[in-house]
């Protein structure tokens, strides 16, 4: 299992928030299917630009 962490910086997300972020994340995964990073680049395994 993974997990995810979200570290607040200005003011406070509330729970539904943090659902809602986590059902996106889960929906991307099921779609994009990635093999290294989350949110990989052009080419299945390589990082997307930090630009």
């Amino acid at each position: 299992m993974k997990f995810v962490h979200f570290e607040r910086e200005v003011g406070r997300l509330n729970l539904a928030t943090l659902w809602k972020i986590l059902e996106m994340l889960r929906e991307y995964y099921k779609v994009y299917k990635p093999t290294v990073y989350l949110f990989e680049g052009q080419t299945a395994g390589t990082k997307r630009s930090e630009k």
